[in-house]
């Protein structure tokens, strides 16, 4: 999630805090800090709701980016990755292309089982994705590498669609492709790091 997503969220989460007097809400149909924009009520069912939904999304972008969370020897930090960053011992054993791709299609596979009922057009990227890395093993390794790399700029592209999304559930699971992100990207550098050595 980009910087100016959180300042969005922040923005929309003291609109709704603190837009109005306390005791008062916001009245539907007129423009903030405008006059009649607050009238006395308490806080209904579906604003607590809404705010309770808003801080769950800025606790997420918060943890994501934590840079006071441990970091390994690269200097990473996998606040919000939830567990999909590659080990160290994995990343030793992507010696080919097809171990590269197996070590993808296990993050591919997290990511479709977060949107499958969710986002019929995310889990078909996904499904897409899948297929051409699978259909390009057999290039050179540079333009397998390459293909990795693209494919999870791809998976981060449908992560910004997904946080911008409707519904709870497809902003909840962009967390899960931010992760798979991450970990495609360290499969791609793992795999140009084994290069010529045992498969």
């Amino acid at each position: 999630m980009e910087n100016n997503k959180i300042f969005n969220l922040l923005d929309k989460a003291i609109d709704i805090l603190e837009r109005c007097w306390k005791g008062y809400k916001p009245v539907a149909g007129v423009k903030p800090y405008e006059a009649g924009s607050c009238e006395k009520e308490m806080a209904t069912q579906s604003d607590m709701s809404e705010i309770e939904e808003v801080i769950s999304m800025l606790d997420k972008a918060i943890e994501f980016y934590n840079p006071s969370q441990p970091r390994d020897e690269n200097g990473r930090w996998g606040g919000g990755a939830g567990g999909l960053m590659i080990s160290k011992e994995k990343a030793s054993q992507i010696t080919s292309q097809e171990k590269a791709y197996d070590a993808v299609s296990e993050q591919l596979d997290d990511a479709k089982k977060a949107v499958e009922e969710i986002d019929d057009n995310a889990f078909i990227k996904i499904q897409q994705i899948g297929y051409k890395l699978r259909d390009m093993q057999g290039n050179s390794d540079r333009n397998y590498y390459s293909t990795i790399m693209a494919k999870a700029d791809e998976v981060a592209n449908i992560a910004d669609k997904l946080i911008n999304s409707d519904k709870k559930e497809a902003r909840d699971s962009s967390v899960i492709f931010r992760g798979a992100t991450e970990a495609m990207r360290e499969i791609a550098q793992s795999f140009r790091s084994n290069w010529g050595k045992s498969k």
